[in-house]
């Protein structure tokens, strides 16, 4: 009668935990995985874990050369310092090297970030019409759609910061209107 939407089977199953057993919202499942080895698991996590214990009960010891990262994304993720605990913005925790974003326009126009947008957002001729000035064309390819995930930097072989463009964008746009 009222509708719901639901963005993903996390949230289908918090909601329906809650609606029929009353059960609190007190963890998530998340992402762990290493990086480098490209192995992962998803795990249930309450809120209030160390990340550090997560990591070592479902990765093992910490390899050389690698560090511990948590966040909200592989994009989003930071280097873990002393014994963090989780959030309920933690979504993933890995083995593997630290996120770089630059702040770059080169583009090799391999379409990898349209390809990679859950969106579909034309990522590319999106951020190149921000860049360049133009502002009302850029209106046209969806940047309110952009939820931030950062898939597109992640296969962007310049590491190109572009949902850093698109939400100062549509944060100027906010203001203007």
């Amino acid at each position: 009668e009222n509708g719901y939407v639901v963005l993903n089977i996390q949230t289908m199953l918090t909601v329906y935990n809650a609606l029929r057993y009353g059960k609190k919202y007190d963890g998530k499942f998340i992402t762990v995985t290493n990086v480098q080895k490209r192995t992962g698991v998803a795990v249930y996590v309450p809120f209030g874990t160390s990340v550090s214990k997560i990591a070592n009960e479902y990765l093992g010891e910490l390899e050389d050369g690698l560090r511990l990262l948590a966040g909200s994304g592989v994009m989003k993720a930071h280097v873990v310092e002393g014994d963090e605990l989780t959030t309920k913005e933690t979504n993933f925790i890995a083995y593997g090297e630290p996120p770089m974003h630059k702040e770059t326009t080169d583009c090799m126009y391999c379409n990898a970030c349209i390809r990679a947008c859950p969106m579909e957002i034309k990522v590319k001729t999106l951020v190149d019409n921000i860049l360049n000035g133009y502002f009302n064309e850029a209106a046209v390819y969806g940047p309110e759609r952009c939820i931030g995930c950062n898939s597109c930097s992640y296969v962007c072989f310049y590491r190109r910061n572009n949902p850093q463009v698109i939400l100062e964008y549509n944060q100027r746009r906010a203001k203007a209107e």
